[in-house]
């Protein structure tokens, strides 16, 4: 799998985040075969997708954390609002292997059972969201996570859900790692616009400069090389 291309929902505005190709390898699936449904057999609906790249010799990685997607809701206004964070039962992420991965090349790691913890503010985190329903731990707990690597064959699937501790390093080895991934939401849970809500939310928030606000980095937790024009290396070695 090659040549997806670029990210963006909406062809007038690059800021969002699209790739149609990628939805059409996957959507048929959901929808010829009604994958992986929640516990309770409730329907799912995409919330989101990506592809992470990981190139040779120390690219990528992530610090641990949790998620944390939410469920969208939109004021009389019109405007987004954040209304609470999605629960494990609502929630999954689906990591498709288009590489094999191992532990030089990035592999994941995750923390058995931590999920049932709830949020784990880990390393001091605040929640993205209102935790309603779902149990939490301040940022002085002490708890040890026990970190497992999650060694993938090419075309394997992991999926775990939106409490699951995880995190990953960076690529030492010389070839390049990449895995998709699909995230599928309780559709009862977060209404059928939930992806079409979740890029708009995106682009007027943390994407509305590009990767800017996050100084070029996919998220905060984040370590490898950030992806910022000359013009945004400046104006963020700026700020």
């Amino acid at each position: 799998m090659h040549g997806f291309g670029r990210f963006v929902d909406n062809p007038d505005d690059d800021r969002k985040l699209q790739n149609e190709r990628l939805r059409r390898h996957q959507e048929p699936h959901v929808a010829d075969h009604g994958a992986a449904r929640f516990r309770g057999g409730t329907p799912h609906t995409v919330y989101k997708e990506k592809i992470n790249y990981k190139l040779k010799g120390g690219g990528g990685g992530y610090l641990p954390h949790q998620d944390s997607y939410f469920k969208l809701a939109r004021d009389g206004d019109s405007k987004l609002r954040k209304e609470r964070m999605l629960t494990d039962e609502e929630s999954c992420v689906c990591m498709i292997a288009v590489d094999a991965m191992s532990e030089s090349n990035g592999c994941p790691y995750i923390a058995p059972k931590a999920h049932t913890l709830g949020w784990l503010a880990i390393g001091g985190c605040e929640p993205s969201a209102p935790l309603k329903g779902i149990k939490s731990s301040n940022a002085s707990s002490k708890i040890e996570l026990k970190w497992q690597p999650v060694m993938l064959d090419k075309g394997d699937v992991l999926i775990y859900g939106n409490m699951m501790p995880h995190m990953s390093k960076q690529n030492t080895s010389q070839q390049n790692r990449r895995a998709l991934f699909t995230i599928y939401a309780d559709e009862q849970a977060v209404g059928p616009n939930a992806r079409s809500m979740y890029y708009e939310w995106e682009a007027s928030n943390r994407r509305s400069n590009g990767s800017l606000l996050v100084k070029g980095k996919a998220n905060r937790f984040f370590t490898g090389t950030p992806v910022l024009t000359l013009q945004q290396a400046k104006a963020a070695a700026a700020s």
